[in-house]
């Protein structure tokens, strides 16, 4: 975890500087994310919620997603973990959501995807999800970099949106 405390200092920076809000959506990573932005002094000033959703049940019911809403995308995908952000940030009343869903264990998840896969999320004014899965691994990988390093390194706009886009068959989608 301390190696994640330098990346998360920096989104804390930004939020405190923008006087913005985050909640955090976690699946694979089991609340690693939102222990090392709350290990920060002054974390209240910027951390609303996270949810550790590992289960279609408690997807529903701590982000506020529905049968139609899961059935759209299978999880550990960039769509997956995009309407889990975006969850986390609707439930929360969030300027950002940040989150991922992936692969963790000792052997492939039930996909077939292979251990250390996983797809970060942002949402918030500008969105994006991309899957990052280490080549050969055989043992488990610490998730939150990707995830934590999908922050915009600077204060988003629509004018510079489109370097946050991720390069999958469907857009993401500018609030």
């Amino acid at each position: 975890m301390n190696d994640l405390i330098p990346l998360a200092q920096m989104i804390a920076a930004r939020l405190k500087a923008r006087r913005e809000s985050i909640a955090i959506a976690e699946s694979s990573t089991g609340g690693l994310i939102s222990a090392v932005l709350l290990a920060l002094p002054g974390a209240s000033a910027y951390f609303l919620g996270g949810a550790v959703a590992y289960t279609r049940p408690s997807k529903m019911m701590l982000l506020g997603l529905d049968e139609a809403a899961l059935a759209q995308f299978r999880p550990a995908t960039e769509g997956h973990a995009l309407l889990l952000v975006r969850g986390a940030q609707a439930r929360f009343a969030a300027n950002w959501g940040l989150g991922e869903t992936g692969a963790t264990g000792l052997t492939s998840n039930r996909y077939g995807d292979p251990v250390g896969h996983t797809c970060p999320a942002v949402a918030g004014p500008v969105e994006r999800s991309r899957p990052a899965a280490p080549s050969g691994s055989t043992t488990c990988t610490p998730l939150p970099p990707p995830a934590l390093s999908f922050w915009p390194k600077q204060s988003p706009s629509i004018g510079h949106a489109k370097r946050f886009l991720p390069p999958v068959s469907q857009p993401a989608v500018l609030l």
